[in-house]
């Protein structure tokens, strides 16, 4: 657990809470205030000390390293950044020196895992969506594009000269088209959003 003390209370946050961040972020990605030690998320590495991590490279990072190791699938790297397999514990992979990647939130919203009333269930970690989608026709409302034609022919009445002109509709058959319509690009399906500095996870106690 991380802990904040101030001059009344104590306010404990468990290592792994995300958070928010409007403060200028250093070029390594850690933020160390209040006796805590908070990393930037956008993919980097956690390890051991002897782990080659580019974000967090110490033992103070184990408990953060099983904490993700054990509910999130992510991306996980021997020390010298080999793409790599998970081995029997966190334990064993941190004591390996395997580099475990953060999670990446950049560009995304952030919603809980489960299932809520109605919607569709979501794991933790998972990722989806699009910032545009191009329409297939099989996504359309069903819809019709009516044509019609009415040829009338005009014939002058059998009494011969003085008889008036009679209307005589007839109708044919034909072929007609519509217009095109559309130019058949992507269109934006983003909500209206607001971008922070960028998104922490509490490491732990620096």
């Amino acid at each position: 657990m991380g802990t904040i003390r101030g001059a009344a209370s104590v306010l404990v946050v468990p290592i792994g809470s995300m958070q928010d961040y409007e403060g200028d972020i250093p070029g390594n990605g850690i933020i160390q205030e209040s006796g805590l030690t908070w990393l930037l998320l956008d993919g980097a590495t956690i390890g051991s000390a002897s782990s080659g991590a580019a974000r967090y490279a110490t033992d103070k990072a184990r408990e953060l390293f099983k904490k993700l190791w054990n509910n999130v699938n992510l991306v996980i790297f021997t020390n010298t950044g080999v793409p790599s397999t998970r081995g029997a514990t966190a334990d064993a992979d941190f004591d390996a020196g395997k580099r475990l990647s953060l999670p990446d939130p950049r560009g995304r919203a952030v919603i809980s895992a489960g299932q809520g009333s109605g919607l569709t269930n979501r794991a933790r970690g998972q990722t989806g969506g699009a910032e545009t989608h191009t329409m297939s026709t099989g996504e359309m409302p069903t819809h019709g594009h009516g044509a019609y034609h009415n040829n009338e022919v005009y014939k002058l009445g059998a009494g011969g000269a003085g008889e008036n002109v009679s209307l005589n509709p007839t109708y044919y058959g034909f072929n007609a088209g519509t217009d095109l319509q559309g130019s058949g690009n992507a269109h934006n399906i983003m909500q209206p959003y607001y971008v922070t500095g960028g998104k922490l996870i509490l490491a732990g106690r620096v």
